[in-house]
Parts: structure tokens; sequence; C-alpha cells
């Protein structure tokens, strides 16, 4: 697939991490910001993935890859463009980006841009944090589920308690799995959500949802 040069040269000016995927959602161009990126938050190996042919649902988390996947469909399909607005924090930094996505001419691929919306220090009183100890989160399994989106993790046999473990985000604990709290998927992974509201607007509930867990 070829992407014209001057869409690349504009992507390598974001100062957010930005790529194209072929219409088989492989990884075809990433700017310098996708590998800074990827190295800050503990995923070296996407960082030398940028022109790697890379699927991008492998690099996705398992629980979001049918939600990305029929958004990325109806834009191949003839939408022109969509956006997302969802949350990446460290274990230091509550963080909310704008993902912006769209077709390229024909639909021959997308080009994709992050776009950093919210940054501020976590606050203890509305995100406590939580010591990373095996014994109280391993399931009955011995997996630990991490919701894939706001990255909480969850108690045993308490479906709707998810407490923030800053140590398990900047370090995985053993046998981690993925899945989505309850207020993440009602709120943006239920249906795909269109451009009926605004950025701003979307980003506001983020903050407020971490405000109420």
């Amino acid at each position: 697939m070829s992407v014209p040069d001057p869409i690349l040269e504009a992507l390598e000016l974001e100062s957010g991490s930005a790529y194209v995927i072929s219409q088989s959602l492989r990884l075809t161009y990433a700017n310098s910001a996708w590998s800074r990126f990827a190295t800050l938050n503990g995923a070296p190996f996407l960082a030398s993935a940028a022109n790697s042919s890379l699927d991008v649902m492998l690099a996705t988390s398992a629980p979001l890859r049918p939600y990305y996947r029929a958004a990325f469909a109806r834009l191949l399909a003839g939408d022109e463009a969509w956006t997302h607005v969802y949350e990446c924090s460290s274990s230091a930094l509550f963080r909310i980006f704008a993902m912006d996505v769209y077709s390229l001419p024909d639909h021959a691929g997308l080009i994709v841009t992050n776009s950093l919306v919210v940054e501020r220090a976590h606050n203890p009183e509305n995100r406590e944090p939580h010591l990373g100890v095996v014994s109280t989160y391993a399931q009955d399994n011995g997996l630990i589920i991490q919701c894939a989106h706001c990255r909480r993790i969850q108690r045993p046999g308490l479906l709707d308690t998810w407490d923030w473990v800053p140590v398990w985000v900047d370090c995985c604990p053993p046998s981690l799995g993925h899945g989505l709290c309850h207020p993440c998927f009602q709120h943006h992974y239920g249906a795909p959500m269109g451009l009926e509201t605004s950025i701003e607007e979307r980003a506001d509930l983020l903050c407020k949802m971490d405000v109420r867990f």
C-alpha cells in the first residue's frame, strides 16, 4: 500500500503517536512519537515494530478487539472519520487521549493519530493506590484481571470491585489477563461511539468516572 509523501511528512510532525494501517489492519508506517511513547510506557517491542507489518489487533487487548475491528471496518467500508476518547494512564499520571481515524483515498487504509487531551497527577482521594499483592488479586484460576481501559485490577469474587494498583501499571504481574470493568464497558465499549458528542464532553465524562470509582 502506497501512502502519499505529504501525508507521511505531516504525520512525522505530529507530537502524538500516529500510524497508518492497511485494509488488513497491518501497520505500514508509524512516526517517531509512536516509538518514544511505546518505550516510555514499557512496550519496547512496539517501539521496534514501527515498520514491521504488525497486525495492530495483536497489540490491542483482547476485550477491545471487537470494538476496534467494528469501527475500522465501518471506515474501510465508506465512513470518512471517527474519534474515540480513551484513558491511557501511567502509574503517576491520569491521561486521556483522543484517537482520530481517517480513511486514506479510496479507503485503501487508515490514518490514526493520538492526541493528549488531559494529563494530571492522580488524586489519591479519587484513585486510592493499593499494593500489588498476588494473593489478594489472583482469581481461582491464578489469573490477575486488569481492566483493558482504566487498568484497575478486579478483586476475586467481587465483579464490581476494581482497585488501582500502580505497581502493576508500570510492570505487569505474573499471569495477567484482561477484561473490562462495567463502567468502562458501559460508557466506552458497548458500541463504537459516533461524533454526536465532542471530544471535550467525552474527556469530561472520563474525568468524572475517575472521581466516581
